[in-house]
This record gives structure tokens, sequence and C-alpha cells, in this order.
């Protein structure tokens, strides 16, 4: 039995399964319709359509509300041409109105990770049912690849991204424009909600199905880029939303080439807290800056890797 690239959200929530739960049962969700390669949302009702204003609305509500935020993030990205995975991990904290960190840690690949990918795959094909481990066309699980070490940082004028094994960081200035806004941009899409006609003119968005039912709790929402900001990176984004917090369950990035399929998973969100985690281990430094003292930097702009440390 082999797995063809998936269209659903759900599809590739069911491949989350992170290592040390590995042999619990799958990260739950029901299974989303199947899309085509094409740009074709469902069509909606009026009703629906409201509906969507609507929720639009109150998550860019709840977003406004958010003054600090963090949270741990699981991520897997698949290479479709090479029939590759890797995993990581990592925590992640927000300050508004336009500050952010990222830590990005690989998950160790061991032998016995391996061996319960083999054995699930194995499973599943016993029980007939698809398989919570992607596999190839000749039915293998993909094969594990290490992931990089990265970090990223936003102090509110300039986004700093790292990467952490090279000692490379490259650093580029935000525009004008973009300072004191919420991040929208960061590696980690869709954690903050817009007003209902801004999110309208920059994507094309609608209910997984044409269909939503907030008694589920959840609101699964299909996506497409209407800007080059945004398409150039991905060219359509499954969206699973907790209607209670009006945060992200996951999210699922298909690239432009539809040969990569980027999931995340968030957990542990602490909304309006002391920042904590990773955050109190800092031990008073600025968490949104980096020291890039022993990085090779490369600047987007005038300031050298001295000025960039000296503010």
């Amino acid at each position: 039995m082999t797995d063809t690239p998936d269209r659903g959200l759900a599809a590739g929530l069911d491949r989350i399964v992170e290592p040390i739960f590995y042999r619990t049962r799958p990260f739950p969700c029901s299974y989303l319709p199947d899309r085509d390669e094409t740009r074709v949302l469902t069509e909606m009702s009026p009703e629906m359509e409201q509906e969507l204003d609507r929720l639009l609305t109150q998550w860019a509500q709840a977003s406004d509300r958010i003054k600090r935020l963090e949270g741990r993030h699981f991520r897997i990205v698949y290479d479709l041409t090479f029939e590759t995975e890797s995993q990581s991990e990592g925590e992640f904290g927000y300050e508004d109105p336009d500050k952010g960190r990222i830590d990005v840690t690989p998950v160790e690949i061991t032998e016995a990770l391996i061996e319960a990918r083999r054995a699930e795959v194995q499973k599943a094909r016993e029980e007939k049912r698809r398989s919570s481990v992607r596999v190839k066309q000749n039915g293998e699980p993909f094969d594990l690849v290490p992931a990089l070490q990265e970090e990223w940082y936003c102090d509110g004028q300039r986004v700093f991204s790292l990467d952490v094994k090279k000692h490379e960081a490259v650093v580029a200035q935000l525009p004008s424009e973009m300072q004191g806004e919420n991040i929208m941009d960061s590696p980690l899409p869709f954690l903050f909600g817009m007003p209902p006609e801004k999110a309208r003119r920059r994507f094309e968005m609608a209910f997984a199905g044409g269909k939503f039912d907030p008694r589920t709790g959840k609101a699964s929402l299909v996506i497409y880029p209407n800007l080059p900001q945004d398409s150039q990176s991905w060219s359509h984004a499954d969206v699973i939303l907790d209607l209670k917090t009006f945060l992200p369950v996951a999210v699922q990035l298909f690239d432009p080439a539809d040969t990569k399929i980027t999931v995340y998973k968030f957990r542990d969100f602490k909304v309006n807290g002391t920042l904590g985690g990773f955050f109190a281990k800092l031990q008073g430094k600025n968490p949104f800056t980096p020291n890039l003292d022993e990085y090779n930097t490369i600047v987007a702009g005038e300031q050298t890797a001295d000025q960039l440390n000296a503010k």
C-alpha cells in the first residue's frame, strides 16, 4: 500500500507523533477532504461566509488581547521528491507588539524511533488503515534526515535568523511599515489573527469542505495567499483553530512547487503570563536579541555585527 500526497491537514496531523509519545495514539483529528492541485476553494453558502467573517473577527479580537505568549511547537518537514522527513521541536515566545523568539532543536534519530516507525507501518498494513507514518512509493517509511538547529529573533526593528551548527546569522532590518505590528510573518505561521477585511485582502479563505460546526470546538480553514510576500513561501495552507483560545492547534503548509509539506503542532500555550520556560534561563538577558560574537553575520543594510550587538 503506497501513500499519495495528502491535501488535508488531518492527514499530516495523524503523522505528528512526538518521539516521547511514539507508542501512544497519533494526534486525534478527523480527516479533511482531499484537495486538488488547483487553486479551488469549496463554495460556501452566504451563511457560512458570514460565519467565517464572524470567526475572523473573534480571532483578531482574541489576538489583540495577547500581550505575551509562549508555548511549544513540534514540526515535521516532508520532502516528497526525495521521500525524506525531518523532525524538530522547541519553544517560542512573543511580546506585544512585535518582539519574538523561536528556538528549533532537531529530534534525535534513534534506532528505537526508526523501529517504532517500521512497526507502525506494518501494523497499519495488517489492519488495512492509513499509517500514522508517511510511506514511500515502495511502502517503506520516509527516510529520517536531521533537521537544522535554528534560532529566530525579532527585536521590533530587526529579524535575526541563526544556523546554530554553522554559526551563521542573517540579519535583516524590518521595514518601518512592519514595525509595531503583530508578528504575522514569523516562521510559525498563523499564530495571530487579523481583521476580516485585511485577512480577506491578503488571503482566499474558506472552511474545509465548506462546513463549520462550532460544537466541535475547532475550526478547520483552507487558505491561499493573494500577495507575493506569502506566495513565494507557500502555495496553500490548512489551519486548525481552537475556538476556546483562538490559537492554532496545528498548521500545514505546502511549498510553491508542491514538493514539500511542513506541519506544525502547537501545545502548552501560556497567554499574558510572565515569560518562563527557556526565557527564565536567560538570567536577565534580552531574549529577543541574540549575541552574535561567535557568528559569521550577514547583514542586510549598513550596520555591522558590532553595532548590532551594541544595541
